[in-house]
């Protein structure tokens, strides 16, 4: 089994979520059941609420996905204690023996000695840390954490399309090129947001989702 590395993936501050393709939205559009509606000068594209409507369920989906990103391992884990360790000992190390005359480059206030003192305190910190690894649950693989996702993008999908009228038939087969409105959404949503699954699968995850949560 290959040495896991320290991940050191910060925990996402500041990064954007990408939005919604155009070409997903115009995908969507055409499930529309009433292909027919006429665009009102006052109220826009009665297609719009139900694309929005989708656009939203899927947002949740897209943004469980994003952070599952900065989730590591315990293996992970461990490297990271490792590895950060090392680097705070050899740091507090050096600072309590800087040469005098690179000491005084650095001017009165830089304060190395004191600056170490406060790392020592961090390496309590992480040494205490590293005692509690061995306790947390076992870590999930990503294709379990992205399977829950798919199922409830699912069951909350099925239910804006229920309000719809739109059949929600479990049916689908890739070979034959043909799937219900249902599966074919998914499909098309998950494509966009990075959770790529055959029709097949899809077909499952809607029949799974109906027997959970919607009559």
């Amino acid at each position: 089994m290959p040495t896991a590395k320290a991940g050191y993936m910060g925990h996402g501050s500041g990064t954007l979520i990408p939005d919604f393709s155009d070409s997903l939205k115009a995908k969507l559009g055409n499930f529309y059941p009433d292909q027919e509606a006429k665009v009102d000068p006052v109220w826009g594209n009665p297609a719009e609420d139900f694309i929005n409507e989708i656009l939203s369920e899927a947002w949740w989906a897209k943004s469980e996905l994003h952070w599952q990103q900065f989730d590591s391992t315990k293996r992970e884990l461990f490297a990271e204690h490792t590895d950060i360790l090392t680097l705070l000992n050899e740091t507090h190390s050096k600072l309590r023996r800087l040469s005098p005359d690179f000491d005084r480059l650095l001017g009165n206030d830089a304060d190395p000695l004191g600056c170490a003192d406060q790392i020592g305190k961090l390496i309590q910190h992480v040494e205490n840390a590293g005692s509690t690894i061995d306790d947390l649950p076992k870590s999930r693989r990503p294709v379990e954490k992205e399977t829950d996702v798919a199922e409830e993008l699912a069951l909350r999908v099925l239910r804006v399309l229920q309000g719809y009228g739109i059949n929600l038939a479990a049916t689908g087969d890739s070979n034959l090129g043909y799937a219900s409105d249902a599966v074919d959404i998914l499909r098309i949503v998950g494509d966009d947001i990075g959770l790529e699954r055959s029709t097949f699968t899809w077909r499952s995850v809607v029949s799974k989702a109906k027997k959970a949560g919607l009559r």
